[in-house]
């Protein structure tokens, strides 16, 4: 009978713990250690590790990451980055939605050429106008249980990399994340 409310007990304090790791990486976040690194070994891994997920969510779960070049980064730091952007991405698509992460050097500007964007696209619902605005404030959130520091995080690091977030409208109706790197 005390197995139950055993368990929620569990799941809170396993989700407190998640929520305290948040506010304390927020608040110190750690330098990254720079080396070379394959962004299709990373998003490989990412995919890898939440294709589960996306199955029992009922989320194809795609990967385009041809002619990806390698960048100068922390694997684990942009690791965690990708997979908050795809957890967010599988929120977003909803049951027999669609996440798409690609690569991309074709589309940047003449200027920019040294830059390789990673795309997270996602056939949700969109972002608003007003929302895309405060994605990347602490604190913000539109989920029920978000601690609204997972963007902010991620925008930290990718900062740190001397890349950065943008926000869009995907090709596949919903949020396109798109984080833009130097090129090794």
């Amino acid at each position: 009978p005390l197995m139950d409310p055993l368990s929620i007990v569990r799941d809170e304090i396993r989700r407190l713990e998640h929520i305290l790791q948040d506010f304390l990486q927020f608040a110190r976040p750690a330098p990254p250690s720079l080396a070379p690194t394959s962004i299709s070994v990373v998003l490989d891994r990412v995919a890898g590790l939440l294709e589960a997920d996306a199955q029992r969510r009922g989320v194809v779960l795609e990967l385009r990451l041809a002619n990806a070049p390698s960048v100068m980064a922390d694997a684990d730091q942009l690791r965690q980055v990708f997979m908050n952007l795809t957890l967010n991405a599988m929120d977003a698509a909803g049951a027999h939605g669609r996440v798409l992460i690609s690569c991309d050097t074709e589309s940047i500007a003449l200027n920019q050429k040294n830059l390789i964007a990673i795309n997270v696209d996602d056939s949700g619902s969109g972002i608003s106008p007003e929302v895309a605005a405060r994605v990347f404030e602490p604190f913000f959130t539109t989920k029920e249980k978000g601690s609204g520091l997972g963007l902010p995080i991620s925008h930290a690091v990718i900062t740190q990399h001397g890349g950065s977030i943008q926000v869009g409208r995907s090709p596949l109706g919903g949020a396109r994340m798109r984080v833009l790197l130097p090129k090794r």
